[in-house]
């Protein structure tokens, strides 16, 4: 049998070898943990590139609270980049400039953006030939907010759009009854307390119906019971319309731009032309 200074000897033997075990396994461990974790966001805001080729739906996919969305240079059409809902507040989608980037969607039969999210921002680009054919109206920009909701659109041109409720169901908008109002034939705003506008270039768009056409160009409309500030700075309207029939019940008013709201709502408006 051993003796106690063999145990000792084997003892002190066996202490580099549990360690270089324990050391194994907790290297085997941690790679086995490393490896089945998903990987994780960066904590914060985030910006996001796409390309024409992938669409602007891409990057809406990826989209969370303070995000932004970068647009390269190109021209983004058909359904990656036209039709789309923003749904994330605080999102800032900017373009490459308006002679650079272009959301295209002439012939598509789509709207051209809806934003339906608190504090977004649209800037840098050039959205056209987009169709509005339900009741929120806005051919080409649609927003739509709540009490305490703001918007910002920042060195855009909007041109060619068109509001009219008698389009075709087909067109995936909605196809209301052509007794509607068209409202906004290039921009629809609805209930947003506080849009900051500078920059923008309205052209070429018309808001159409067999009954009554508000804002060829622009429509703002509020029933919410709370104040309502509109800056417009270095904007500009030009050759929008809005149009109704000769027999039309109703009326075509504001070929540029129409606001309206409740008999509660306090409206200011700035408009600064430098």
């Amino acid at each position: 049998p051993p003796t106690t200074s063999d145990r000792a000897q084997m003892s002190v033997a066996r202490a580099p070898m549990l360690r270089a075990g324990l050391l194994c396994c907790v290297v085997a461990c941690f790679a086995i943990s490393t490896h089945a974790r998903p990987s994780l966001r960066a904590a914060g805001p985030s910006v996001i590139k796409v390309t024409p080729s992938q669409g602007l739906g891409a990057g809406l996919d990826q989209a969370s609270i303070g995000d932004t969305i970068e647009m390269a240079p190109g021209l983004f059409t058909g359904k990656n980049s036209c039709g789309l809902t923003v749904k994330v507040d605080g999102l800032t989608i900017i373009g490459s400039g308006t002679t650079n980037t272009t959301v295209n969607c002439t012939g598509t039969g789509l709207r051209g953006i809806a934003v339906r999210a608190n504090d977004v921002t649209l800037s840098d680009f050039t959205i056209a030939g987009g169709v509005a054919c339900d009741t929120d109206g806005g051919g080409n920009v649609m927003i739509s907010g709540g009490a305490g909701y703001t918007a910002t659109l920042a060195n855009l041109v909007v041109r060619d759009g068109l509001a009219a409720p008698s389009c075709s169901t087909s067109t995936g908008n909605g196809g209301a009854d052509s007794a509607f109002t068209a409202t906004g034939g290039g921009i629809s705003i609805h209930n947003t307390p506080v849009l900051v506008m500078s920059g923008v270039q309205v052209t070429g768009n018309s808001a159409s119906a067999t009954t009554s056409a508000w804002g060829g160009g622009m429509a703002v409309v509020s029933w919410l019971n709370e104040t309502m500030n509109i800056t417009m700075q270095g904007c500009s309207f030009d050759n929008n319309a809005a149009v109704v029939p000769s027999t039309a019940a109703g009326s075509a008013q504001g070929g540029g731009f129409r606001i309206s709201a409740g008999v509660s709502t306090e409206v200011y408006v700035r408009i600064d032309s430098s």
